[in-house]
């Protein structure tokens, strides 16, 4: 199985960036479409628009931690898992966000597009919060 695998720093602490993550409103601003459903352990969202998906929370650790299941979407993204992972960075002064979504079978085929597009999304996660 194959990885898509992003770290970045965002200027903000844990808990904001945590917030981000997991209101559906903040989440639909950053990630694009209209997000509904429940950020709890065993929740499920819906992510409506340019990437439709079926989310399951498998894990919820604020605010450190928050883990998702792809029920369904896109064909190559049913099965795989994203992981999101936010801790303070050494200077105290920021967050560390280290990003991951994993259990693709292919290294080819959309996987190098996913990843482009996280890239993108991982930045307007920042710009969102930055300002």
């Amino acid at each position: 199985m194959h990885s898509i695998v992003h770290e970045l720093t965002i200027a903000a602490p844990p808990e904001r960036v945590f917030r981000a993550l997991t209101d559906t409103t903040e989440l639909g601003r950053w990630w694009g479409g209209s997000i509904t459903g429940e950020v709890r352990e065993g929740g499920e969202l819906r992510c409506e628009g340019d990437r439709p998906l079926h989310l399951r929370v498998d894990t919820l650790d604020a605010p450190e931690l928050v883990h998702f299941d792809v029920l369904d979407g896109p064909e190559e993204w049913t099965g795989t898992q994203i992981a999101i992972r936010v801790e303070p960075d050494p200077e105290g002064s920021a967050s560390v966000v280290r990003f991951w979504h994993g259990g693709w079978e292919y290294d080819d085929g959309s996987l190098p597009r996913v990843s482009f597009g996280w890239a993108l999304d991982l930045d307007a996660l920042r710009r969102s919060i930055e300002g």
